[in-house]
């Protein structure tokens, strides 16, 4: 009986391990470049698609100041998204912890584009209007 336990419980971490992973697992790691802004940032994005052939995207970075130690000072970092021709769109907020550590997914139809982050006063920016703090292109083969 107790071995039924154990495999069951082996079962369920894997389920949950699975869940978390999916659809952001298994893909092209990719680093980013930062900007003298933040020079001891450290950024990559996790590369893949999901069952609809949309880009999916995990960012995930580390050593990333809050955005009102920066100077000027502002509120949010945000994350973009820019196709070639196409306007910058805005992906939502990326939010650094106390640790200076910050991650996000997003989803896009583009597989060819540029992914930037900038410190934004307010996550609901039409269009970015700070610098680029990260930033990188994403080509999904």
């Amino acid at each position: 009986m107790q071995y039924r336990r154990s495999g069951s419980a082996v079962y369920a971490v894997a389920l949950l391990a699975l869940a978390f992973i999916w659809p952001f697992g298994g893909g092209t790691k990719v680093q980013l470049s930062v900007s003298s802004a933040v020079p001891g940032a450290n950024a990559f994005a996790t590369i893949g698609h999901d069952r609809n052939q949309n880009t999916t995207v995990h960012l995930e970075v580390k050593f990333l100041p809050p955005p009102d130690a920066l100077s000027p000072a502002q509120s949010v970092y945000v994350v973009w998204i820019q196709a070639d021709g196409q306007p910058a769109q805005n992906k939502g907020q990326l939010m650094v912890n106390g640790s200076h550590e910050g991650q996000i997914n997003i989803r896009t139809p583009y597989r060819d584009f540029e992914i930037f982050v900038t410190a934004q006063p307010s996550a609901l920016s039409n269009t970015p209007e700070g610098p680029r703090v990260i930033f990188g292109r994403i080509t999904r083969h």
